[in-house]
């Protein structure tokens, strides 16, 4: 049998009564459990994840230098906005998948390689 009753705390007391004699009283909070990880908005990211973010589009300008691509023309051949190129490299934005492999077609690389480059960046190995 199971007995709930509000707590002035706002806990819910929780007796079970087992097929043993003795009743076990537990007391459980009613909104939280304790493996709940700190929650982040969407738009919110780590200081791991900046950090990430800038060592990903510093690493794909040195690329897009190296291949002596403007913007303008990276953006051309990968159908992407120049301006967010622009923040992909600036580490102001974060990049996804799709981005990252087109990205890395048009400039000759594995998208592996560059998120292995931009690991050591960071430090993560």
């Amino acid at each position: 049998m199971v007995t709930l009753r509000q707590h002035p705390a706002n806990w819910t007391h929780v007796r079970l009564h087992l097929l043993c004699p003795r009743s076990v009283p537990k007391m459980v909070p009613m909104d939280a459990t304790p493996a709940d990880p700190p929650r982040l908005n969407e738009d919110e990211t780590t200081p791991e994840e900046q950090a990430m973010d800038a060592a990903m589009g510093t690493v794909l300008k040195l690329l897009r230098i190296e291949k002596k691509l403007t913007l303008d023309q990276l953006a051309a051949e990968v159908g992407m906005n120049r301006k967010t190129i622009m923040r992909i490299e600036s580490g102001e934005r974060s990049i996804r998948m799709a981005q990252l492999y087109r990205l890395c077609i048009a400039l000759g690389v594995m998208p592996s390689d560059v998120t292995e480059a931009a690991e050591k960046k960071v430090g993560i190995e």
